[in-house]
């Protein structure tokens, strides 16, 4: 689906853009968050995982040292049990005794040819001296060509030193175990000094450090350090492994064993950047696919919020504002207007009989109806202007920014009064009118609810007056409006205080001047102002609700006054009552009406149900002429009512169940000079007789009206001259006038 996002001011579509599409802003814009977002977390987990591996390859290298080297101390520890004495000082002559080394030195040398461990160092923390033994010396001295025992004595710096070792680039050669004497020669020449000053000259040794072997020979605790040189005497990375020897519970002398720990740092550190970057692989892949996943959401999202606001305040099928859409910009152009000290104009516009144009020609003409009128107020409209599809039929169009405070509408735009279209391919063309209401900002209404509720004020006088014009606001229009609401209050409340009553009006003979029957007129006794006609509260009778409620007190006061009547032994004939659409569209009314004229005693036959034309022909026909049917097949009269002033047919009538036609008093105002009156109603008498109805002439006034009518052969007439509209206590004695002065006795006679 594509959608336009890109508009005239009319809100039409100017260039097709796919709805669905991503801006490249937008595009750009997620995308960089997302890799902003990867970016950051690859850091800071590189960073964590740099600092965690190098935590976790210390303490690998620890303990791999700590297992390495402990078990060789336990091993030197288990095969020289004697070392403790080997080592002691002669308290006269301040050296060390002379062991037998021979065992001790070929022990070293082969735990030295293992590779892990390069130096051994034998610490007596008593005399602060030590034995060396290692394979880096013969590096440092050049002593490479002879395997085998090397001693450095230095007298200049107060402190001799021993060393053992191997060829350093042959680490698994063993080096040949030194002569007895040789041995012996270490010992008795090595003089006690501080332990410091003998470390610093060891050349291609690991200086000992004291603080460590005097914390050691305090505590008795074994102790694992970590060192990392530059690779020239010693491994790139290496551990010293402290363990203290004791015997009888005193310290003999100190172990320590320097560990090559360079091959396994560099395995672990190896495992452990492989397993986090296979760590990082799969965060990366559970990272990936989601993060694709929501950013394809996002887009889609996106695009359904953009589909959704234009949808939001775009008629689809105008290509023009909608409501929401029009709420949304009107009030921002007045408040601009407001600012610059600028007037505008709003036209609401509505289709005369949109409806029937359903009805009739069915919604798909009402829905080209439609557009055509978008597109002629889209065409006509000047620039600036805002077209708007409230609903239904109902379109605005407003027009911002005028300096003139008071606008002339037709000089800014001529409102369309009729739109014709063509139908079923051009062979039926349809015209349909349009009215137009208008009102100017500020004058009439200083926001955009105000405006638009006087608009309609006019419009609905456009429409009342004919249709296919245009009427501006006027002030007097809001004072008729809320004097209308004043009115539908006071009528309902008059509703419920039992004020709106029943008037009967009688239905003569016209041949002997005897009662027939009566319509019944609703009259509101009003508390002060006495008793008021339907000319003053019509409006209330067109509205279906109002209008229901007045048919519901009426049939109940009516059928009480004629229980009344009957119990008196009075003859009425029968009594018409007035029904609206509302009445009849209410599902029950039929039965309602049986059940009331049963529970008062009554015969269905003593109620006439009088409908007008526009009531029961209109485009809900068919409901209600079942009512009609329902009522006539229980025994009531039907009768309908203003017959001329309506659109009905002939044929129409055939659908209607009625047993009289009132003909409009309009018909007999004229009858004594119009010889075309006197022919319509001839042939209507005529049409009745065959059809099977009885004819009743309304509005007769004059004795002339009366003869010309009985010459035409009038049967029944309802007017002034025979009695204006009475209240149920005067029926009595009207019956007994109007009777009393007939010619002949002739027997009342209902109406049907």
């Amino acid at each position: 689906m594509t959608i336009n996002l890109q508009l005239n001011q009319y809100g039409a579509h100017k260039f097709p853009i796919d709805a669905r599409g991503t801006s490249k802003e937008w595009k750009h814009k997620g995308i960089f968050g997302i890799v902003l977002a990867l970016v950051l977390a690859v850091v800071a987990f590189a960073s964590s995982a740099h600092f965690g591996i190098q935590y976790g390859v210390k303490a690998l290298l620890i303990q791999h040292a700590e297992s390495t080297g402990m078990d060789w101390a336990y091993h030197i520890e288990a095969r020289a049990p004697n070392l403790g004495k080997l080592v002691e000082v002669e308290p006269d002559s301040k050296k060390l005794k002379t062991p037998d080394g021979v065992e001790f030195t070929q022990m070293i040398n082969g735990m030295l040819s293992v590779g892990n461990i390069y130096q051994v160092d034998v610490i007596n923390p008593d005399c602060n001296c030590e034995i060396s033994l290692g394979t880096y010396a013969a590096k440092q001295l050049g002593q490479a060509k002879k395997m085998s025992m090397s001693h450095t004595h230095n007298h200049s710096e107060g402190g001799h030193g021993s060393s053992y070792g191997k060829h350093a680039a042959h680490g698994n050669h063993v080096a040949k175990a030194p002569s007895q004497s040789a041995m012996k020669h270490v010992f008795e020449n090595t003089e006690s000094h501080s332990l410091q000053k003998l470390s610093s000259n060891l050349k291609g040794r690991y200086p000992l450090d004291g603080t460590y072997a005097q914390k050691i020979a305090k505590n008795l605790n074994h102790e694992i350090l970590l060192h990392s040189s530059d690779g020239k005497y010693q491994p790139l990375r290496f551990a010293e492994v402290f363990h203290p020897v004791t015997a009888d519970g005193n310290l003999s002398y100190i172990l320590r064993i320097l560990v090559d720990v360079h091959a396994e740092s560099a395995r672990f550190t190896a495992t452990l950047y492989k397993g986090a970057g296979l760590v990082l692989l799969l965060l990366l892949g559970a990272f990936i696919y989601p993060a694709s996943q929501y950013y394809a959401s996002s887009k889609k999202k996106r695009a359904g919020d953009r589909e959704a606001h234009f949808l939001a305040n775009h008629d689809v099928m105008t290509n023009v504002f909608s409501r929401n859409g029009f709420q949304n910009r009107a009030p921002k152009l007045l408040q601009a207007c407001a600012e610059q000290n600028q007037s505008a104009a709003i036209f609401l516009f509505d289709i005369d009989k949109f409806k029937q144009i359903n009805d009739y020609h069915s919604h798909e003409a009402g829905d080209t109806i439609i557009r055509a009128l978008a597109d002629k107020l889209k065409a006509s409209a000047p620039d600036g202007a805002h077209v708007a599809r409230l609903g239904g039929d109902e379109f605005v169009l407003i027009v911002a920014g005028s300096d003139d405070k008071s606008i002339d509408p037709k000089t800014i735009f001529d409102a369309p009064s009729t739109i014709r279209v063509a139908i079923d391919d051009n062979r039926q063309v349809i015209e349909a009118g349009v009215s137009t209401g208008v009102v100017q900002f500020p004058r009439d209404g200083g926001n955009l609810e105000e405006l638009m509720r006087n608009a309609d004020l006019a419009l609905y006088e456009a429409k009342s007056a004919s249709g296919r014009r245009t009427v501006e606001y006027h002030a007097q229009m809001s004072i008729e409006f809320y004097e209308g609401l004043d009115l539908r209050e006071e009528f309902e409340e008059a509703l419920n205080k039992s004020q709106i009553v029943p008037h009967y009006q009688p239905l003569v003979c016209m041949e002997t001047g005897t009662v027939q029957g009566f319509e019944a007129l609703a009259r509101w006794h009003h508390p002060t102002k006495g008793i008021l006609t339907p000319h003053v509260f019509e409006k209330m009778l067109n509205d279906h609700e109002i209008g229901a409620k007045v048919g519901a007190v009426m049939l109940k006061k009516i059928v009480k006054d004629m229980k009344r009547w009957k119990s008196a032994g009075i003859q009425f004939g029968n009594v018409g009552l007035n029904v609206g659409e509302g009445d009849l569209s209410q599902p029950g009314f039929a039965l309602n009406v049986i059940s009331e004229i049963v529970q008062n005693d009554l015969h269905p036959k003593d109620l006439a149900i009088e409908v007008t034309e526009t009531c029961v022909f209109g485009p809900n026909s068919g409901p209600l002429i079942g009512q009609l049917q329902h009522l006539r097949r229980a025994g009531c009269w039907v009768g309908l009512d203003d017959f001329g002033t309506g659109y009905s047919s002939i044929t129409q009538i055939k659908q209607l169940p009625c047993t009289a036609v009132k003909i409009d008093k309009s018909f007999v105002d004229e009858v004594v000079n119009d010889h075309a009156d006197q022919s319509i109603i001839q042939s209507l008498l005529e049409l009745g007789r065959k059809l099977g109805f009885k004819l009743v002439l309304e509005g007769v006034e004059t004795e002339e009206q009366v003869h010309l009518l009985k010459s035409l052969g009038c049967e029944i007439a309802q007017g002034y001259h025979y009695s204006r509209p009475v209240p149920a206590s005067d029926i009595p004695a009207l019956i007994n006038r109007l009777n009393g002065e007939m010619k002949h006795e002739t027997p009342v006679k209902n109406v049907a």
